[in-house]
């Protein structure tokens, strides 16, 4: 049996075009739309797709809590008030935030269950915001204690609000909140997790505070943090025990949000010389990626924040839209299975046939048919990041594939070499109260 050079360059454009169309699915970008006015922003996102979080209402009057689910974003009302916000949504549909009463504009926690804003109340004062809720229906946020002498954050759950205290009395948030029930948040101070009935200060990157705001299920924790060097603060990963720098896209400011099951994490970023902040992802293999890179040519878009990210790789927001208008947005930054699956199996075909032809030359080569040798690897190129795992191969060296068999590496334009830099960031302020990023309208 003979193959030929023809047959196997086939398999390898086999293998490339899935690849490529592999890439090109990721990147697919939803505009969300508004309530009727000129912005919107997306804060939460479930393993179904729901979204949520607010948008501007005609005429830009108020603001109001939106739902967006099968294509449609849904007003949640409010608590008898002009503006609601909607933070965080659990598996259920279950969705949390804040909105005012008939009257007055102070913000009061809510819960959105089943059709009905229900008013959580406060522990004593007249103020409350929930930030998340997991999939038992627990809900986590702040509110002022009696007499609005401190802000403490609370857990609710079966219908009670309890007072999770504060060290030194200082002024407190929980931000989120796993299946366990570990809770994070922050104080004056640093940030905490909460985890049966102990807060634990989670320290800092190096500086005098640090602003949890997300937590998953494996108790891995993301945030933003001051270093040594710069109170601004750099986004950081919480694991093991230990505060990871995430670094930045090359400016001095990054936070980070959410992260999922995988322990992708999303968040925000100052790009280079501090030009523009660009929302970004980040994952343990490829480090922190700019969004935006993954868009489809000519999109016209401009993501700045990621708030959120589910199991499926979901990605929720804002930016600037083709229009220039500011508006919630949800990525898919996952690749599409079906290409995945024939990439995979494309390459596991072009695997055998290099096997196969490095046998056939061998064979060749060695009963003396220097004719059909020919035919095989010597006479195959390359991209060295393609023919050799090694990255370091420089193009047009030997790689040796048997005692007396050596393919030749082409020129190719692989930009997978390693690079890191010390990064600073941002300005330690939470998604709301404190917020890293473009500011909201």
């Amino acid at each position: 049996m003979r193959i030929s050079r023809t047959t196997f360059t086939l398999a390898l454009g086999v293998v490339i075009s899935f690849a490529a169309a592999t890439i090109a699915k990721a990147g697919a970008i939803t505009d969300l739309g508004t309530l009727g006015g000129s912005f919107s922003f997306a804060n939460g996102i479930n393993d179904s797709g729901q979204v949520v979080g607010f948008s501007s209402t005609a005429g830009d009057a108020t603001v109001g809590a939106f739902l967006y689910s099968g294509g449609v974003m849904t007003n949640l009302g409010s608590l008898g008030g002009l503006a609601s916000e909607a933070n965080g949504i659990n598996a259920s549909g279950q969705v949390v935030g804040y909105s005012s009463e008939a009257g007055s504009a102070t913000e009061l926690a809510f819960l959105y269950s089943g059709g009905v804003m229900t008013n959580l109340g406060t522990l004593g004062g007249s103020q409350s915001d929930a930030y998340a809720i997991n999939n038992a229906g627990q809900v986590v946020g702040y509110s002022y204690t009696a007499g609005n002498a401190a802000a403490d954050p609370f857990l609710y759950s079966g219908g009670v609000m309890t007072d999770l205290g504060s060290p030194n009395g200082s002024n407190s948030t929980a931000t989120g909140i796993n299946a366990s029930g570990q809770i994070v948040g922050d104080t004056s101070s640093s940030g905490f997790l909460y985890s049966g009935g102990v807060m634990t200060s989670l320290g800092t990157l190096g500086g005098d505070n640090s602003l949890p705001t997300g937590i998953n299920d494996a108790g891995q924790i993301v945030g933003s943090s001051a270093t040594a060097d710069d109170p601004a603060g750099d986004a950081f990963l919480y694991s093991g025990g230990v505060m990871t720098d995430l670094g930045t896209l090359g400016g001095d400011n990054s936070g980070a949000y959410a992260i999922n099951a995988s322990g992708e994490v999303v968040g925000t970023s100052a790009t280079t010389g501090d030009a523009a902040f660009d929302a970004f992802l980040y994952t343990t293999s490829s480090g922190m990626i700019d969004l935006n890179s993954l868009l489809p040519a000519g999109s016209g878009w401009s993501l700045q924040v990621a708030t959120a990210i589910n199991d499926s790789g979901l990605v929720v927001g804002f930016g600037i839209n083709p229009e220039g208008q500011q508006d919630a947005f949800l990525m898919d930054t996952t690749p599409e299975p079906a290409s995945m699956a024939l990439f995979g199996a494309g390459a596991a075909i072009l695997a055998m046939m290099r096997k196969k032809l490095r046998v056939l030359w061998l064979n060749a080569y060695r009963a003396g048919d220097r004719k059909g040798a020919v035919a095989h690897p010597r006479s195959i190129w390359l991209p060295h990041c393609f023919a050799t795992p090694n990255p370091g191969t420089r193009a047009g060296s030997s790689v040796r594939i048997g005692r007396d068999a050596v393919l030749r590496t082409a020129p190719c334009h692989c930009r997978g070499r390693a690079s890191s830099h010390k990064s600073r960031a941002p300005d330690a302020k939470a998604r709301r109260r404190r917020q890293v990023g473009p500011r909201r309208s």
